[in-house]
């Protein structure tokens, strides 16, 4: 569309002559990402005029891989000798604290005067100026586990909910869609709301076709466990079983929503053992209307260059691991470069809460688990050495000690997960159950990494519901005590 317009204006004089005579004049926001083809075809707009305004900000250049370049942006004073420039230098956004963190991530990446850094500008950095008072600290965090990060961060989600930060003013940013399953499961044990920019879970071809294999075990004569049966129509129908990830991003997204409704239905049947099909059915249905109907509500799940021009009260940037962001093909430094400023943009999401993290191990789609090392781009924010598990830095969105990571070696459990792992099986063995409708593994590393020594406490862990509390409250207490 763009061609064929420019080919218009180009061999056609009247087409021209009308064009420009109706439009006098342009502006141009988000000018960093313009591509040559859109150059081209505001320069057959203008047709030599001067009578442009452009807006935009090299350091939130993301889209180089469409042919975006900050070049035009950056040059636009010597291409306009007579342009005026102003610089904005007021944010009106986030905290002090959240920009100096942005600020001093992109300093990192700036060459000094007479250093020869491939790709990267040189310096000053940007000044950017807070107009809103002081906030909290953005917290950075490592953990031991992916396990332990998620749990980690629905615990900081609690923690600012209570505090009066509704869900829909809270957002998660990863660097691919293939990274939001886990997060969606965590989100939907755990009771708190979410919806996934551009694409509601519930829609999901994958997630429909498996509600609809649900459905037609209604009929079925088996009255065997719910999962139990789930399990095997999910492998029957649709050749999906929970520790067969398939290879490629797409299929392990699809994989991954797919088993993420089994989570739910160990849920369901973890707080009430009863639970039976018509009960999943009915809960998923509600969760789809919930879903469905009006404005999307809940925590919002979406990418990096998805989240590009929006904003909210706290944000989440959890996975900052090499391989990931950076991501893997980011091999040369003008790459490298773009992922920092894909991390900037990130950061400078956030009004008032920011929240990172990263874990050094972490099962990846193809269901193996393996070793991380925290994203080079924190160098220098954090004291600790590389590839260490660590506390949050400074109070932040991270709230209180429920969020900290397991005080642990790097892939290795922490002494209370092994523990609590042993009192489950136990106490699985003993009521004839399956573990996981005792507590849930997400549940274990949940309570790990909080470490409640009072009822009150344990009630505010992810997956602990008022049934587990009855039922297994004082014997958790118990491990806890005795472990830590």
């Amino acid at each position: 569309m763009l061609a064929r317009t420019i080919e218009l204006i180009e061999s056609d004089s009247g087409v021209a002559a009308e064009v420009r005579d109706r439009y006098r004049w342009f502006s141009v926001d988000e000018y960093q990402d313009t591509n040559p083809l859109q150059a081209a075809l505001l320069d057959a707009w203008l047709g030599g005029r001067q009578d442009l305004a452009v807006v935009g900000d090299e350091d939130q250049t993301i889209y180089t891989f469409t042919g975006a370049s900050s070049e035009y942006l950056t040059g636009f004073a010597t291409r306009y000798p007579n342009a005026r420039t102003i610089t904005l230098e007021t944010n009106y956004r986030s905290t002090p604290e959240i920009l100096g963190l942005a600020n001093r991530v992109l300093g990192a990446g700036r060459a000094a005067p007479g250093e020869r850094l491939p790709g990267a500008p040189p310096r000053p950095a940007k000044r950017l100026l807070a107009s809103l008072p002081g906030g909290p600290a953005p917290s950075i965090a490592g953990y031991a586990s992916d396990e332990a990060e998620v749990a980690g961060m629905i615990a900081a989600i609690r923690t600012l909910a209570s505090a009066g930060t509704s869900h829909g003013s809270m957002a998660v940013l990863v660097r691919t869609n293939a990274q939001l399953p886990p997060i969606e499961r965590a989100l939907g044990i755990a009771g708190i709301g979410f919806h996934v920019r551009g694409e509601g879970f519930f829609a999901r071809p994958e997630v429909r076709r498996a509600v609809t294999v649900a459905r037609s075990l209604v009929r079925a004569r088996d009255d065997g466990p719910l999962v139990e049966r789930l399990a095997a129509a999910f492998e029957r129908d649709l050749g999906v079983r929970r520790d067969r990830p398939p290879q490629g991003e797409v299929a392990a997204e699809r994989h991954a929503a797919v088993v993420t409704l089994l989570e739910l239905a160990e849920a369901m049947v973890a707080a009430d053992l009863s639970t039976g099909v018509s009960a999943f059915l009915a809960e998923m249905e509600r969760r789809s209307q919930v879903e469905a109907g009006g404005t999307p509500t809940g925590v919002e799940l979406l990418t990096y260059h998805r989240a590009k021009g929006l904003e909210w009260d706290a944000v989440f940037l959890p996975a900052l691991e090499e391989g990931t962001l950076p991501i893997r093909q980011a091999d040369e430094p003008g790459k490298l470069a773009e992922e920092r400023r894909l991390l900037y943009v990130g950061i400078t999401r956030a009004r008032r809460h920011l929240w990172l993290s990263w874990a050094t191990r972490r099962t990846g789609t193809t269901g193996r688990e393996g070793r991380r090392t925290r994203s080079r781009f924190l160098d220098g924010l954090v004291p600790a050495p590389a590839d260490r598990p660590r506390a949050p830095i400074g109070g932040g969105a991270a709230g209180p000690r429920s969020t900290r990571p397991p005080r642990v070696d790097p892939g290795e459990r922490s002494p209370l997960s092994n523990a609590l792992r042993s009192w489950r099986t136990e106490r699985a063995r003993a009521d004839q159950v399956a573990p996981f409708i005792v507590f849930h593994d997400t549940t274990i590393e949940a309570i790990a990494a909080s470490r409640p020594r009072s009822i009150a406490e344990l009630r505010r862990v992810p997956g602990v519901g008022p049934t587990k509390l009855d039922r297994y409250g004082e014997e958790v207490i118990g491990v806890v005590v005795r472990t830590t």
